[in-house]
């Protein structure tokens, strides 16, 4: 049997994931996802995110369908980044992509990316070897994970 996630899954999800996110948990156990703080050394800023990044990504845009990637995410330390990757969507197939685009960091490891027409918000984890992300258009639900290469 074909199993389908809907779109009013997936909101449920992540309503779910940041209200854990914002409840501030103790106990790692029973958390929904790991508890996010900023940088015990003074927080973050453009600087912490530089270098190569390895990226996943998944979700739907809705109307289009099922997406999926991977590819490699560069930050220049200075609020530029460089981004390639291979996607897979239900209704293109693979398609090969590049862009450039701009970032910010704010002092609690937070921030936010625009790459072309795509917008992001982000949290910053494990003194900048991992970024969390998630799209912020209306029309998807996708996020993404980004390591340190």
């Amino acid at each position: 049997m074909k199993s389908i996630i809907t779109p009013i899954t997936l909101t449920a999800a992540l309503a779910i994931s940041l209200l854990a996110l914002r409840s501030g948990a103790q106990n790692r156990a029973t958390s929904i996802i790991p508890i996010v703080q900023a940088q015990r050394n003074g927080g973050c800023s453009e600087a912490t995110l530089n270098g190569s990044y390895g990226l996943l990504l998944n979700g739907t845009i809705f109307g289009r369908g099922l997406l999926g990637g991977a590819g490699v995410l560069t930050f220049d330390g200075e609020g530029n980044d460089t981004y390639a990757a291979t996607l897979v969507t239900e209704d293109m197939g693979v398609q090969h992509v590049t862009s450039v685009g701009t970032y910010q960091v704010n002092p609690d490891c937070t921030g936010s990316l625009v790459n072309g027409a795509a917008t992001f918000d982000f949290v910053i984890v494990d003194g900048g070897k991992e970024v969390l992300q998630i799209a912020t258009r209306a029309d998807r639900v996708v996020t993404w994970v980004i390591k340190k290469q």
